[in-house]
């Protein structure tokens, strides 16, 4: 499988070598975006088409103040598209819609990927999750004693991963999908696992987080050879990253962590690397250099707990 391929080139970059990229990156390791700007000092007078948010105006060409098709929807009952801004400084709804795709490339609007979630309490493989796929022995469950997916391998062999995919798209602009990192081990070498978005009718683009050892990583790949790792921070043992989180935000991919699910740190941020209006999301893990077991059990994608 092609996607497989591309999910698995990224958490195995450490092993089987990878191209790296850094110019990608801003100097400041990411992007600082303060579009949502209001501008009040002017009254607004002629100043439409200045790119800043003057008073009197909803919008200013690609500045939407943070605003989406689903926060103007409260009337309308707006769940997905894409909100507009006229020349006239006032939004355009023409491309919200009031309802959302679930067959994967068959509307023009995905359901946004806030919508969807898995917390694993089944013990069975959640109806979002349309591919998975298993090598070298490695194993997939959903364990209902504690709720939490487990990913592992008991095999001996050189190569084991395991993969879930979503079979439909989604909308990851101004939306976000995080999960939860409970455990990991091993007996030999480290396992490597990821989360990440897929490009839609090009399934060897992919740009997500993962995490090898103590380094958890924010990386993209271009097709299934060509993975770029960007920017690292460290998890440690003693206190390590529990939640990560992708969103997409005016044009930028933003990859973060955090130790509890509330407070979030930066990690990195590049320009989408490919259009966020319709990704697959994916959930992966693997070992590429020991020939001994090793396990790790994910939870509650897409859900956080109360601040």
């Amino acid at each position: 499988m092609t996607w497989m391929r591309m999910v698995l080139c990224a958490v195995g970059c450490l092993f089987i070598g990878c191209s790296y990229d850094f110019s990608v990156l801003d100097p400041d390791g990411g992007h600082n975006n303060n579009d949502s700007t209001v501008n009040t000092a002017d009254g607004g007078d002629g100043n439409c088409g200045n790119g800043v948010i003057d008073l009197g105006e909803d919008c200013d060409g690609a500045n939407l103040g943070g605003e989406t098709c689903v926060s103007q929807g409260d009337e309308s009952n707006w769940v997905a598209g894409e909100l507009r801004c006229l020349n006239d400084c006032s939004f355009e709804f023409v491309d919200c819609a009031q309802t959302c795709s679930s067959t994967s490339g068959g509307s023009l609007h995905s359901c946004p990927a806030s919508s969807v979630s898995d917390n694993f309490n089944d013990g069975v493989q959640g109806v979002i999750w349309g591919d998975s796929y298993t090598y070298g022995g490695a194993t997939m469950e959903e364990i209902t004693a504690n709720g939490v997916l487990q990913l592992s391998s008991d095999t001996a062999g050189s190569e084991s991963y395991v993969a879930y995919l979503t079979q439909d798209t989604y909308d990851l602009r101004t939306y976000s999908i995080t999960v939860e990192l409970v455990s990991q081990s091993s007996v030999g070498g480290s396992p490597a696992y990821a989360l990440e978005v897929v490009a839609d009718n090009d399934t060897e683009r992919s740009a997500g987080v993962f995490q090898l050892d103590t380094e958890v990583t924010l990386f993209y790949c271009v097709d299934d050879t060509n993975c770029f790792e960007l920017v690292s921070t460290s998890s440690p043992a003693s206190n390590p990253i529990r939640y990560w989180r992708l969103r997409s935000m005016d044009g930028t991919f933003f990859a973060d962590t955090s130790f509890d699910g509330v407070v979030w740190m930066d990690l990195g941020s590049i320009d989408n690397p490919f259009p966020m209006d319709h990704v697959h999301l994916s959930i992966t893990a693997g070992s590429w250099n020991s020939d001994s077991p090793w396990g790790v059990s994910l939870d509650n994608f897409n859900i956080l707990p109360d601040p």
